[in-house]
């Protein structure tokens, strides 16, 4: 049987589907042909040789190519060739990159397309080595508790008996004025008071034996002797506790601690269990400034190991680059409870990425996003509440494990892929780390070793199937996802 049919043009390229069941359009195989609406099928142009950068070797294998916009009169091609870097601008001509010997080991790589993620900003070319764990430096950074403690004479009150005691044994005491006298005024000032506790702690043998006190202003500092450790410090006040108070490395709450204190002296401050916003923090005090400062506990890690972290390639004035280690912000403030470590620590980052002014990263199942306008924090700025500027730090929320490949800005949201799933990652206006969340929105297979790509206002992205690669497409209708 003859069969005949009129195509009017050949625009719709290639399709896999059946003939009877594909587009008349469409094409078997199409070899250097170039399809379009306006001219229909024509020869693919041709490509122009503009200058031959690798004169021996040609490019290396596997080598990362990523192209640098910065500005209409510069624009430059990076290749990542496994083991160094080289920059081009687009007529051909070489910029010098100077890479120190030490850092060479972090852009040293045998396939630097899989194991290299790059992002620039401005100036600065962010680079990721997704085969290096990242790791705290074991150099413990943070504050020393000074020894011994403190005892704050808060009020003065007629008629009462101030101790200080020390394993429940007093060491210490002074009884004020009934008041019934003129001058018994004088013995309710609490720089008074604190100046008798102090002459009677230093009259007492045991004491000086072990210890020693200085005064100033209303607070005493009692330290133990080279060898002795010191005890439990208490007081008595005769006006249930709240006339004077003792402590070493701890307090209930900041508004017990004394207007001033000995300079570098660190409380933890526990909280109000009645309620308060307040929680866990540590305050240390600055005698310079006469006020108390936020700061991160003692003798724990505050610093990622910068090897570990992704490095920069620079751009410097005079057009050449430079490539460093990145000075990471440290823990400034808090503990391990109230300000823990990033998730990436201890794991590979997976990809990197720049999303409503905060760098971000993807390592196992979470998504971490630096301190908004601050590319190099990801520790939160205080312990006692959480900012709205403050860093991002979410999980995957499925029942199954999603290791989360590419992050894709798109569509004023960061679309997530892992092999299986996409996530968006969404809030309500603002970005803050109250209002975002990682939603789950389709189930596609997706491509590991293949990056999404944001073509336009679609987003496209590989998944295997049999001997083939199916290309998918994100799109916007209208108000329908």
């Amino acid at each position: 049987m003859l069969y005949s049919q009129s195509v009017k043009n050949l625009v719709a390229g290639i399709s896999q589907q059946p003939s009877i069941l594909r587009l008349p359009e469409q094409l078997d195989v199409q070899i250097n042909g170039f399809s379009t609406e306006v001219g229909g099928l024509q020869k693919r142009p041709p490509t122009l040789l503009t200058k031959t950068l690798y004169q021996d070797t040609g490019t290396p294998k596997n080598s990362l190519i990523h192209w640098v916009n910065r500005d209409v009169t510069e624009r430059y091609s990076m290749h990542f060739t496994g083991s160094g870097i080289r920059v081009f601008t687009l007529d051909g001509t070489e910029k010098q990159v100077t890479i120190p010997d030490n850092l060479k080991p972090y852009i040293t790589t045998v396939n630097p397309r899989k194991d290299l993620r790059v992002v620039t900003i401005a100036d600065y070319t962010f680079i990721l080595n997704r085969t290096i764990s990242i790791a705290m430096d074991s150099t413990k950074k943070s504050e020393a508790l000074l020894p011994g403690g403190i005892v704050c004479v808060k009020n003065g009150q007629y008629g009462r008996t101030y101790k200080v005691l020390i394993d429940g044994v007093s060491v210490g005491s002074t009884k004020t004025g009934d008041g019934d006298q003129p001058t018994d005024v004088q013995t309710v000032d609490t720089t008074t008071i604190a100046q008798k506790l102090l002459e009677s702690m230093n009259a007492n043998t045991t004491f000086t034996t072990n210890y020693t006190a200085t005064r100033s202003e209303n607070w005493i500092h009692i330290v133990p002797k080279t060898g002795v450790t010191m005890g439990k410090l208490t007081s008595e006040d005769g006006f249930a506790g709240t006339a004077m108070i003792a402590f070493t490395d701890h307090i209930q709450r900041f508004n017990l601690l004394p207007a001033t204190c000995v300079d570098g002296y660190i409380v933890k401050i526990l909280g109000d269990p009645s309620g308060g916003k307040l929680g866990s923090h540590w305050v240390k005090y600055d005698a310079e400034g006469r006020v108390w400062k936020e700061v991160v506990a003692p003798d724990i890690l505050t610093s990622y190991t910068a090897a570990t972290m992704p490095h920069q390639l620079i751009r410097q004035a005079d057009g050449t680059f430079l490539l460093s280690t990145v000075d990471w912000d440290s823990r400034a403030a808090g503990d391990e409870d109230t300000n823990p470590e990033p998730s990436f620590v201890g794991h590979k980052m997976n990809d990197m990425f720049f999303h409503r002014n905060r760098l971000g990263f993807l390592a196992g199942e979470s998504i971490i996003l630096s301190e908004n306008g601050n590319f190099f924090n990801f520790w939160m700025t205080t312990a006692n509440d959480v900012l709205d500027t403050d860093p991002i730090d979410l999980p995957t929320t499925t029942s199954r494990i999603n290791i989360l490949l590419y992050a894709m800005p798109w569509d004023k949201q960061l679309y997530v892929f892992s092999d299986s799933t996409q996530f968006i990652l969404s809030s309500d206006s603002v970005m803050t780390p109250k209002n975002t969340v990682l939603v789950e929105v389709t189930g596609f297979a997706s491509h590991p070793d293949c990056r999404p790509v944001v073509a336009g206002k679609n987003i496209y992205f590989a998944a295997e199937r049999a001997e083939y690669t199916t290309i998918k497409e994100y799109y916007n209708v209208q108000q329908v996802s």
